[in-house]
């Protein structure tokens, strides 16, 4: 058995004979192929970069969505010192509530 291995040629050069000085002189030409858009357009590597691209897409604009509800929520939360005091005094130790509320009045 035989195995016959082609390589593909990157450029042709071929002699060109010049009329204004009478001597052969090398120009080369490179040769190239492009894939014709209706081949290239729905390639398997193509379609699973848009299903990603559209994944991602859909879970982004899920968490915009999930921020713009959060920040809402946070700002109905949030909205006076009164609250901020109260929070204090629930969640921190009473030493560190007193100075973190006094901060707060000092400012």
């Amino acid at each position: 058995m035989y195995t016959i291995k082609i390589q593909p040629v990157s450029y042709i050069k071929y002699y060109q004979h010049t009329s204004s000085t009478s001597e052969l002189s090398m120009v080369s030409s490179s040769t190239s192929t492009q894939t014709t858009q209706v081949l290239s357009v729905n390639t398997p590597q193509k379609h699973s970069l848009k299903v990603k691209n559209s994944e991602l897409e859909k879970k982004c604009n899920q968490l915009e969505e999930k921020f713009k509800t959060q920040s809402i929520q946070l700002r109905e939360t949030v909205t006076s010192v009164d609250h901020f005091y109260e929070f204090c005094d629930v969640h921190l130790p009473p030493n560190l509530s007193m100075i973190v509320n006094n901060y707060v009045r000092m400012s």
